[in-house]
């Protein structure tokens, strides 16, 4: 998605109500072995994931079912969440048009963080190898 002159976080991004930070289809993450994110410890496989962005912190979310619609999240969405962890959103100096996701990777190239960065926002979490 893009901003195209909307106000996104606290406007289009609604604080305080989950969000699916994608368009469509749910932001997805597959695994090709174990892993941490953002602490929760996951099983190789696929997941999707959704946030509850605030100003001062974001709720992430890691959901069992990534072959689903990306919203409504709602209580039968809910009923798949295998766990969540909180980031805190930084501002950026440079207006970012599109929603990216990166991934910054640490010295061992076997971990490092998710960015995600949107309008005057940026969130990270960190990934790595379990095991």
């Amino acid at each position: 998605p893009s901003a195209r002159g909307r106000e996104i976080m606290g406007g289009l991004v609604v604080y305080g109500q989950p969000e699916r930070i994608g368009a469509n289809e749910p932001t997805t993450i597959h695994l090709a072995g174990p892993a941490s994110i953002g602490g929760v410890e996951l099983e190789a496989g696929s997941y999707s994931i959704y946030a509850i962005p605030g100003t001062d912190e974001w709720e992430f979310v890691i959901n069992s079912n990534w072959e689903r619609w990306g919203i409504p999240i709602d209580e039968s969405v809910r009923a798949a969440d295998v766990g969540s962890f909180t980031a805190e959103p930084e501002a950026t100096d440079d207006f970012v048009e599109t929603l990216q996701y990166s991934f910054e990777p640490m010295a061992d190239n076997t971990m490092g963080d998710v960015v995600l960065e949107w309008e005057n926002t940026r969130v990270k979490f960190h990934v790595h190898p379990v095991g």
